[in-house]
């Protein structure tokens, strides 16, 4: 891909300003505003825009769901990337490396730039982006994916963005998978990914047991990080069927939106877990 112009540079950050930076993101490490810091920390040494968590629940299983991202790109592109990467052939044998590297040796950072050959190539042109920086971190069976993404209007990552983002990337690290711990986000992913919402239902958990077979499928994808789209695609309906499911389904379990539909799965694995 063809890069114009000098890419812009990171501010020069002093150690001391850095640790400022690590001091914010930990104070923020439950908070909702810990995705834009975790950004922001990582761009006083190398600008990246856009970033993304892959949680695998069960590395002898590698089933990863995508449970935090955040970046300029904004909630439907990123969705509809994840949603796109994770069918593309061969995602399950790149995973199961990382996997297999981090288990051998943490992944602190690895650096990916696809080209024309590339299946992952015409979601990143699209998207304005060149590269993807990807550390990885094992916590017994749990793996914590972590991407960073290049746009193409800041240009290749340079060897001194590289040697200043390299020893940051582990501490950032640590503290997702830390948020991840604090927010039960590997407990609400224990359960198969797509199939969350129908399980609560089979097993009569309240609230969930008023929804219909389709419903639930229709919240299991939106759990899953699938756009609209997608989940139409995979279940076979319209679009507008899927926003209607997802209105009455919401309805029915007295939230407005996706972020309430992750606390209510929080309370009912809880539940479920006494």
């Amino acid at each position: 891909m063809a890069v114009s112009g000098t890419p812009p540079r990171a501010p020069d950050a002093r150690a001391d300003e850095l640790l400022a930076e690590l001091a914010a993101l930990a104070r923020a490490v439950d908070g909702p505003d810990f995705g834009r810091l975790a950004l922001r920390c990582v761009s006083r040494t190398c600008v990246l825009r856009n970033f993304s968590v892959y949680v695998v629940p069960d590395i002898r299983h590698p089933a990863p769901v995508m449970t935090m991202f955040d970046g300029d790109l904004g909630e439907y592109r990123i969705r509809r990337n994840s949603s796109e990467s994770v069918k593309l052939p061969g995602y399950p044998g790149r995973i199961g490396e990382l996997i297999r590297m981090a288990g051998e040796r943490e992944v602190h950072m690895l650096r990916q730039t696809p080209d024309a050959d590339d299946p992952r190539w015409p979601i990143y042109r699209r998207s304005g982006l060149i590269e993807r920086v990807t550390s990885m971190r094992i916590d017994r069976l749990v793996a914590y994916n972590v991407n960073y993404y290049r746009s193409e209007s800041d240009g290749p990552i340079s060897d001194e963005e590289e040697g200043r983002l390299r020893p940051l990337l582990p501490l950032v690290n640590a503290l997702v998978v830390l948020r991840h711990k604090i927010l039960g986000l590997t407990q609400l992913t224990a359960m198969p990914a797509r199939h969350q919402v129908t399980q609560l239902r089979g097993a009569g958990m309240p609230l969930f047991d008023a929804l219909t077979a389709r419903e639930s499928e229709v919240c299991d994808g939106i759990v899953a990080g699938f756009t609209a789209g997608a989940i139409a695609l995979e279940l076979g309906i319209s679009e507008n069927t899927v926003r209607t499911m997802r209105m009455r389904a919401y309805r029915k379990l007295g939230i407005q939106s996706s972020s309430q539909l992750f606390a209510l799965l929080f309370s009912a694995r809880d539940t479920l877990s006494r």
